[in-house]
């Protein structure tokens, strides 16, 4: 509404309509490890897997093909599908957010802050009357809040980051032994199909035998049978 060029100025009605879409969307706090970065995303709850993919590519450049989104202990994805309605996303905070690993960046680049202000200077000589008026400043307050939220920033990123390693351990172990079973199950299979081919040689040895042996009965019957035609018909000597 205050915006200087003109054809970016909202009206009331379109202001007042974005701020209810906005208030009608979910919180999703997702932490990006490659960057140590924690960021929101606002998405409706109606909306799709993809869409939360495509709202973290606009802040984080990380495509969707390349996003890996844990929660719990399990991929995102997940989570989803063991829900009902399959788009009730989780509740997340800053605390307990959406790790984002990238499958084509492992870097890990921690961005340089500003440098904080300074307190303001105090008196060398101690005095309770003559400090009390540089405590009681606005600049010392700011100094000493920058502060504060700068550790509490750093520390939550560190726990997060020890907090990710932790998940994407435990995903990794599970696919492993989600993929051990496949292969013990794949390989049941194999000796089984051996078993089975093993069986049909026995079987077709058999049958070749059988035949066999039916042949070379039929030819001696054949012979047996020409001789004694011969000896039917030859001429007797008396």
């Amino acid at each position: 509404m205050l915006e200087v060029n003109s054809e970016y100025i909202w009206s009331f009605d379109k202001f007042f309509t974005e701020v209810t879409v906005t208030l009608s969307r979910k919180i999703v706090h997702v932490f990006l490890i490659n960057q140590v970065q924690s960021i929101r995303v606002f998405v409706h709850p109606n909306e799709k897997y993809k869409q939360l993919q495509k709202l973290i590519f606009d802040q984080t450049d990380v495509t969707a093909e390349s996003q890996i989104l844990l929660f719990r202990e399990s991929h995102l994805l997940d989570e989803l599908k063991s829900s009902v309605s399959k788009t009730n996303y989780p509740i997340t905070d800053v605390d307990n957010p959406v790790f984002l690993f990238s499958k084509e960046n492992n870097n890990v680049v921690l961005e340089r802050d500003s440098d904080l202000p300074k307190f303001p200077s105090f008196p060398t000589i101690v005095s309770v009357e003559a400090d009390v008026s540089p405590a009681k400043t606005a600049t010392a307050c700011s100094v000493g809040y920058a502060c504060k939220r700068r550790v509490e920033r750093l520390s939550r990123s560190s726990k997060l980051t020890h907090e990710s390693v932790y998940i994407l351990t435990k995903v990794i172990m599970k696919e492993l032994t989600k993929l051990n079973s496949k292969c013990g199950h794949t390989k049941a299979l194999i000796e089984y199909a051996d078993e089975l081919f093993d069986a049909v040689l026995r079987g077709q040895k058999t049958v070749n035998y059988l035949i066999g042996s039916k042949e070379t009965r039929k030819n001696t019957f054949k012979v047996s049978k020409t001789r004694s035609t011969i000896l039917l018909h030859e001429p007797r000597i008396e």
